[in-house]
């Protein structure tokens, strides 16, 4: 792509203005330069555009008049992208100067690799992990590996993860030419996992790189605080994840461990008093089950990996998801007694 820049940095933004200066400054400050910005803008109502174009002097804007989501934001800075690698980044996120860098030597010395995942480090408490990529829990309960743990060196490796958190990750413009885009039915909320499933059954594979340091603020649109629009979001999509990519032989074996979160689920929901939203969440997710319907046909036709290879890797997502809670609620004996049986069960 001879005169465009080799990546391409899709930002989503919602009122975003007291976080974008800091995410801004820190792609200032890459080593490497070679790229565009795109801020996609769901019609905000304060000063976060012009604080964006006072930072970046070649700044790409998409404005749209009202909140379209962030699956629909990213999906149309991924259009506009000129550049053969794509970066999506949060606004609530600060990144280490060699970021970029390291991402895009990455995907150039490892032409198996699709998509590469940071490790996002908790911008509040930086001695906790975020995440290094996300997992799938039974029942499409997307997770991020290593979220709130002590960064004791447990992950300074590279490995292969499910797929990437959207807030600070890189991909090849292809990754979404096989796998599609982020589902705009979802809105918010696991539309990142829904495409890295979608990834796994196209045969595309995805590196957690240890280097690509990113720190996360986190619910910095939403408040990050559980509320109703979260919890009727994450209700409705982890059924539409589900219905749309997770085997049937998989479902059914894994109805005692979804029925076991759907009651923490519920709990959590209730103690806040937004079982308003779990039902909302319902709803919406048996409204459009015909849709999701269709659009899993359209995948198992498009898919080039056989079951057996997409639920091997969708286990070993779920395995190293538990083995991070396991280590997150270590002091929690007999939370962890379970979580090891369940582990038990996974390799039988």
């Amino acid at each position: 792509m001879a005169g465009f820049p080799r990546a391409s940095v899709v930002i989503p933004n919602w009122n975003g203005e007291s976080l974008l200066p800091v995410c801004l400054a820190s792609l200032q400050s890459q080593s490497f330069q070679d790229f565009e910005v795109i801020l996609v803008d769901n019609g905000s109502a304060d000063r976060s555009v012009e604080l964006a174009r006072a930072h970046i002097q070649d700044l790409r804007l998409i404005q749209f008049a009202e909140n379209q989501g962030f699956s629909r934001a990213v999906n149309a800075g991924i259009r506009a992208a000129r550049g053969d690698q794509i970066a999506l980044l949060n606004s609530d996120v600060e990144l280490d100067p060699e970021w970029l860098q390291t991402l895009v030597k990455t995907l150039d010395s490892h032409p198996e690799v699709h998509a590469c995942a940071s490790k996002m480090v908790n911008a509040r408490q930086r001695e906790l992990l975020d995440g290094v990529g996300i997992g799938c829990l039974a029942g499409g309960i997307g997770y991020p590996i290593g979220s709130h743990e002590p960064d004791e060196g447990q992950y300074a490796y590279p490995f292969e993860v499910l797929g990437p958190c959207a807030g600070a990750a890189l991909y090849r413009r292809e990754f979404f030419q096989i796998a599609g885009l982020f589902d705009e039915t979802f809105f918010a909320y696991h539309e990142d996992v829904d495409l890295a499933l979608r990834a796994r059954w196209a045969g595309l594979r995805c590196l957690f790189v240890p280097s690509a340091v990113a720190y996360h603020v986190g619910g910095g649109s939403t408040g990050g605080a559980m509320n109703a629009f979260i919890g009727r979001l994450s209700t409705k999509n982890r059924y539409w994840v589900v219905m749309k990519n997770l085997p049937a032989a998989m479902i059914l074996r894994s109805v005692p461990a979804m029925l076991c979160y759907e009651a923490f689920w519920i709990r959590r929901l209730a103690v806040r008093g937004l079982l308003g939203a779990y039902f909302a969440g319902l709803r919406g997710a048996v409204g459009e089950l015909r849709g999701m319907w269709n659009k899993r046909r359209e995948i198992q036709r498009g898919r080039s990996v056989p079951a057996a290879q997409f639920r091997r890797a969708v286990r070993e997502s779920e395995r190293m998801v538990l083995q991070s809670l396991a280590r997150r609620y270590a002091h929690r004996r007999p939370l962890v007694r379970m979580i090891r049986w369940y582990l038990r069960l996974l390799t039988t």
